[in-house]
């Protein structure tokens, strides 16, 4: 793993703990050498209270030839002292033949000195016992009767004893021997008194004997006491020397580890903040440029690849500016966008206007040519109205005259049957007079005159018929256009109650498109009111058009500021947007123009004639 992909805090933990560890084994080996130290400078305590005791029990033993049980007690308390302070140095030196020789020479010296007690005490007895015997020859010595010579030169001896009790001279023993075995050569001296002289010199012997036996022990016991402060010293030199040295090391090695820590803990410091201070110098780097504006950094991978917190941020930050950037793009795309169509909103606007003006003139024109056509509706109506009564009438008029006609084809297909009639008539009359006029002529002379008859009548039936055939021809013809006429009557009758109900149909479709043109009029001036209002609405919007554009400058001003890397509206697009503009603003909405040759409503009965041509038009 990199020293990059270890989390800042990770690493922190690594420095400190570090610094710490290091702290922790330097703060213990100094502990360590100030215990090395406490403890030598404890032992050099306990040597100077131990060599204290020993001075104090040697003083005690020098200046004293005869100890009293106060004394005595005073020395074995300073023993008790020596012993407890060599317990301590045995648990505080760690050198076991130093302190196994002072325990030696130290039980050694506790151990002459109780041979010493016991010597001082055989002494005192001897001592005691040598008084008494002595103050027993003296009180013998003095005795009148006994003095001579010899026993004042005991006398003498006895005063001299003490010298050598005194002094401790080794010259006076020769001369106490040389002047006692005179004294005890000499017959003179009574046995008596030789005898208390040899029990004397006998005690004396004893006590010089415990003398110079409590002297040997003494001057063993001032051996050991002197030996053992120089053994003590030696080691206190030792021990002084080795805390010089342990000073001057534990010095030296706190100089040299506080050196090497420092620079250990410079080193580690450095590549640590340089680490951290990379990334922020980079982090810095990357927000002011994103301060700037500049959105468009690129960001190296060694800080995008890192696992530490600094990486983390890098990512995010980077991601930030991405997003940013494609925010932004956005933005400007959206603003210019917006701005496109602030202008095309503008100049819809401006139609819509221009239109809803346009709009607004021509509902005012439909809304009065609805007026009219709604006038001329009622006019439609009423004259619907008018015709239907006038049909109506016709068509009982047409139905009365057909009723005429059809009794007047009866009757002319009665006077054809009389002309019928009237024809066979003239048609046996002809007959009659061919039949006359042949028995006329056969009747001859007397006949002529009923042939001139018969003629007459001949020729009368002759008209007669030819009058009934041309009146039955006419008949028939009449009849024939009087059945023709009362079929056409008929049929008109038909037509005419048709057309009483197509008008009819008509008055009431033209109610019906009045009630519907006062609504188209009142709808067509509410949307005239609309149109108004949209007209408005549609110079409100071009206001807030060319507000929305400005504030889309505006904005593509303000975002402009970004440098962004995926923007690519190039100057031809804006040239297009504002020739589409300008293109826009030229439309002209071409207004509805109101009909001037309108040719009113058409009424087409539907046939083939020229029967419609009859009507009016409105």
């Amino acid at each position: 793993m990199k020293f990059n992909d270890i989390r800042i805090s990770t690493k922190l933990v690594i420095g400190f703990s570090t610094i710490m560890l290091t702290a922790g084994l330097f703060s213990f080996y100094c502990w360590t050498q100030i215990k090395n130290l406490h403890k030598l400078s404890k032992a050099n305590d306990n040597l100077m209270e131990l060599i204290i005791s020993l001075n104090d029990i040697k003083i005690n033993i020098s200046n004293n030839n005869f100890l009293t049980e106060t004394d005595i007690k005073t020395i074995n308390v300073s023993y008790d002292k020596c012993e407890n302070f060599l317990n301590e140095l045995n648990k505080i030196i760690d050198n076991e033949n130093f302190v196994k020789n002072v325990e030696e020479n130290f039980k050694q010296s506790r151990q002459i000195f109780n041979s010493y007690i016991t010597y001082l005490y055989n002494y005192q007895h001897n001592s005691e016992l040598h008084l008494t015997k002595e103050k027993q020859l003296i009180d013998l010595l003095n005795d009148k009767t006994n003095i001579n010579k010899e026993t004042s030169l005991l006398l003498q001896l006895i005063n001299e004893k003490n010298k050598y009790f005194d002094i401790n001279d080794p010259k006076f023993d020769k001369f106490l021997t040389i002047n006692y075995n005179e004294i005890i050569e000499n017959k003179s001296i009574k046995p008596e008194i030789k005898n208390y002289i040899q029990n004397y010199f006998s005690t004396f012997n004893s006590l010089k004997s415990s003398w110079d036996s409590f002297n040997k022990i003494k001057k063993e016991q001032m051996d050991v006491l002197n030996q053992l402060p120089i053994q003590i010293r030696e080691f206190e030199n030792k021990t002084n020397d080795e805390i010089n040295n342990t000073f001057i090391e534990t010095s030296s090695v706190i100089v040299v580890f506080v050196l090497i820590a420092l620079i250990f803990s410079i080193i580690l410091i450095e590549i640590i903040k340089r680490n951290i201070s990379s990334g922020i110098k980079k982090v810095k780097e990357i927000v002011q440029n994103v301060t700037s504006g500049n959105l468009s950094i690129e960001i190296s991978d060694k800080y995008i690849n890192r696992k530490d917190e600094m990486g983390v941020l890098i990512n995010l930050i980077s991601e930030m500016t991405k997003k940013l950037d494609e925010i932004v793009t956005s933005v400007i795309s959206g603003a210019e966008q917006i701005l496109s169509a602030s202008r095309e909103l503008s100049n819809t606007s401006q139609q819509v206007s221009h239109g809803a003006s346009t709009q607004a003139s021509s509902a005012e024109e439909i809304s009065s040519s609805i007026e009219e056509m709604s006038s001329n509706i009622l006019q439609n109506t009423d004259n619907a109205n008018n015709t239907e009564k006038i049909a109506s009438k016709v068509s009982e008029e047409i139905d009365s005259i057909s009723k005429k006609i059809f009794s007047t084809v009866e009757a002319m297909r009665e006077i054809f049957n009389k002309v019928s009639v009237i024809g066979d008539i003239a048609f046996q009359t002809n007959i009659l007079a061919l039949n006359a006029a042949v028995e006329a002529a056969r009747a001859g002379e007397h006949g002529k005159g009923f042939a001139v008859v018969a003629s007459e009548v001949r020729k009368l039936a002759e008209h007669s018929q030819q009058a009934a055939n041309e009146i039955n021809y006419l008949s028939s013809q009449s009849l024939q256009l009087a059945e023709n006429s009362s079929d056409l009557l008929a049929k008109l009758v038909d037509e005419v109650q048709k057309t009483a109900l197509l008008v009819k149909d008509i008055a009431s479709s033209s109610i019906e498109q009045t009630s519907g043109t006062e609504q188209i009029s009142s709808a067509i001036q509410q949307l005239n009111r609309i149109i108004q209002q949209n007209a408005a609405a549609s110079e409100e919007l071009a206001t807030s058009s060319e507000e929305l554009e400005a504030q889309s400058n505006q904005l593509k001003e303000i975002v402009s500021f970004f440098k962004v890397k995926s923007i690519n509206l190039s100057h031809n697009s804006e040239k297009e947007i504002k020739k589409e503009a300008q293109i826009s603003e030229k439309k002209i909405i071409t207004p509805i123009k109101k009909k001037e040759n309108t040719k009113g409503v058409i009424i087409d009965l539907g046939k083939p004639d020229k029967l419609d041509d009859e009507y009016e038009r409105f």
